[in-house]
């Protein structure tokens, strides 16, 4: 996720855009659509962040407007966590779903607050560290946090004692997004002015790849459940595919003029789920792709014609996905089976 962005488009421009959406749109009709589960004016601001629990029995959602909420699977609204001083910048279940981290979108501000499920109150609060704590990241399992934000540096921490331990990527403008390898040995973090990818080893800090190719901000990375490639996208409207074993580009599925916002990998590897931006004049809208990773193809489309989106994340089962709208609107939505 990175901070929404007013534009304005000339009328051809508009038009070319409509043009692409709409042939997009056609290209996809063959396959069957998702279709919405539940949909709710959740905030009044842009939804930042949207994470499934561990389960797939509750969805966590945060805002630019100060709040975190947490909804059972059916959309019923169960913890409003408004104690935020300022905008939310990412949503994250602790692996056992016990907990919710929430990040600050607030320079000066080192601190992340971790709350409790069962009864949406806070437990404890992350503070320290050597950046802002805005975006973060959990691994599959064990104690181990990342967080990232403004900042020169990825920090690393234990998240049931709310420790800090050290810092990956000292020195680097690192960007707002990150993610662990499944078997949390790797972690991948884009650079937000050199438009770069960026893979460590955990254990020791090192870089061991840099990626390099992109041509606008990136604004968002994932690792594939067999942690064998790793995604990126960004303004550039395309989604770059590497290999982790040698750092080599090994595929690009484009979207036209589309901003992408966020990206996820279906829990079987099969497929990418994309949600995007365009600018039609004054407006902004988007939608969500979804790419077969086999033959690289988009085979799916679930259009917004109202807003972008800005957000999304897969359900555990693979059966849903959820997406976080620019006009504070949270949608969830099946898959054709």
């Amino acid at each position: 996720m990175a901070h929404p962005a007013g534009f304005t488009f000339g009328r051809a421009q508009a038009a070319l855009v409509a043009c692409a959406l709409a042939g997009a749109l056609s290209a996809s009709a063959q396959a069957a659509r998702p279709h919405t589960l539940w949909r709710s004016a959740a905030h009044s601001e842009v939804v930042t962040s949207v994470a499934f629990s561990p389960d797939g029995q509750r969805l966590a959602t945060g805002s630019f407007d100060r709040t975190a909420k947490v909804w059972t699977a059916a959309g019923v609204l169960e913890h409003t966590l408004d104690k935020h001083t300022e905008p939310v910048g990412s949503v994250a279940f602790t692996p056992d779903g016990e907990m919710l981290a929430t990040g600050r979108l607030k320079p000066s501000d080192h601190t992340a607050r971790m709350w409790r499920v069962s009864d949406g109150q806070a437990a404890r609060t992350l503070s320290g560290g050597s950046t802002q704590l805005s975006h973060l990241a959990f691994a599959r399992s064990g104690d181990l946090m990342a967080s990232t934000g403004y900042g020169m540096s990825v920090s690393l921490w234990n998240w049931r004692t709310g420790m800090y331990l050290r810092s990956l990527a000292e020195g680097v403008e690192v960007g707002f997004s990150l993610a662990f390898s499944p078997d949390a040995t790797l972690l991948v973090v884009p650079t937000r002015r050199s438009r770069e990818v960026l893979i460590y080893r955990v254990a020791d800090g090192k870089l061991l790849h840099t990626l390099a190719g992109h041509t606008g901000f990136i604004h968002s990375v994932a690792f594939s459940p067999d942690g064998r490639t790793v995604a990126s996208g960004g303004q550039e409207g395309a989604i770059r595919l590497w290999s982790v074993a040698d750092g080599r580009e090994t595929a690009r599925l484009t979207a036209g003029s589309e901003d992408i916002r966020s990206i996820a990998f279906s829990p079987d590897g099969r497929t990418l789920l994309a949600g995007s931006t365009v600018p039609q004049g004054k407006r902004i809208i988007g939608g969500v792709r979804l790419w077969s990773l086999k033959e690289k193809q988009q085979v799916q489309f679930h259009e917004e014609t109202r807003t972008g989106v800005e957000s999304v994340a897969f359900a555990p089962d693979g059966k849903r996905f959820a997406y976080g709208c620019q006009d504070g609107s949270v949608v969830v939505a099946g898959l054709p089976q």
